[in-house]
C-alpha cells in the first residue's frame, strides 16, 4: 500500500492543489494510475495499492480528520463514483467499482426540533473484502461489510452485510444466489 504524498506531486495541464483539495490530471502515483479531474479532500488520508486505477470524475472526501479511505492492489474505480469517508471505507484487492457507485460510511441523525445542520454523524467503517463488483449506481450504506467474492447488481441499495460470494440486487438489496461453492 502506498500514501498519497503531493509533496513531490507534478500536474500536467489543469491541476488545482490547494488545502488538501485536489484536481488532479492523470498521474501515475507510486505506482497507481489517478485520472483527471479527481476530486479528493484530505489525501493525507487516502491509502491506495498498487496497480489501482482511480478514474475521472471520482469524488473522495474524508467529512472529518478521522476519516479515510484504503483501497487495496489492482482495484479499478470507474468514473463518477462517490466515497463519503466519516468513518471510514476499506476496500480489498481486485475490486471492480463500476460507474457512478456510491460508498458512504457516515450519515446524519434526525432528532425532532433540532435544526437540520446541528445533527450528529452517525455510521460505521464500510468494508469490501476482497475480489469483489458492484455494479453500476449501486449505494453501499454505513457500517456494512461486502464479503469476499461478493458481486452487487447495478442500482442495488446495499443496507445490511453480505455472506461471502453473494449476489445480491434490488432495494433494498437480497441476496439471490450465491456463486462461490468452494474456497478459490
Amino acid at each position: 500500500m502506498n500514501k498519497m504524498h503531493f509533496d513531490k506531486f507534478y500536474a500536467q495541464s489543469f491541476a488545482l492543489i490547494s488545502m488538501g483539495i485536489n484536481f488532479v490530471y492523470h498521474k501515475r502515483v507510486k505506482g497507481w494510475s489517478l485520472y483527471h479531474p479527481v476530486w479528493i479532500d484530505m489525501p493525507e488520508n487516502l491509502t491506495v495499492g498498487e496497480g489501482t486505477r482511480i478514474g475521472p470524475f471520482v469524488y473522495i472526501t474524508m467529512q472529518n480528520p478521522k476519516g479515510f479511505l484504503k483501497i487495496g492492489k489492482n482495484c479499478e474505480v470507474n468514473p463518477f463514483s462517490v466515497f463519503l469517508c466519516g468513518k471510514g471505507i476499506e476496500i480489498g484487492d481486485h475490486v471492480l467499482i463500476s460507474p457512478s457507485v456510491k460508498i458512504i460510511s457516515s450519515t446524519n441523525t434526525y432528532k425532532p426540533y433540532w435544526e437540520i445542520w446541528k445533527n450528529p454523524h452517525i455510521g460505521g467503517t464500510v468494508t469490501i473484502e476482497d475480489n469483489v463488483h458492484i455494479g453500476t449506481n449501486a449505494v453501499i450504506l454505513p457500517g456494512v461489510t461486502i464479503e469476499e467474492g461478493c458481486v452487487i447488481g447495478a442500482g442495488a441499495v446495499v443496507t445490511e452485510s453480505l455472506p461471502r460470494g453473494s449476489i445480491a440486487v434490488g432495494v433494498p438489496a437480497k441476496v439471490i444466489k450465491t456463486r462461490l461453492k468452494s474456497p478459490p
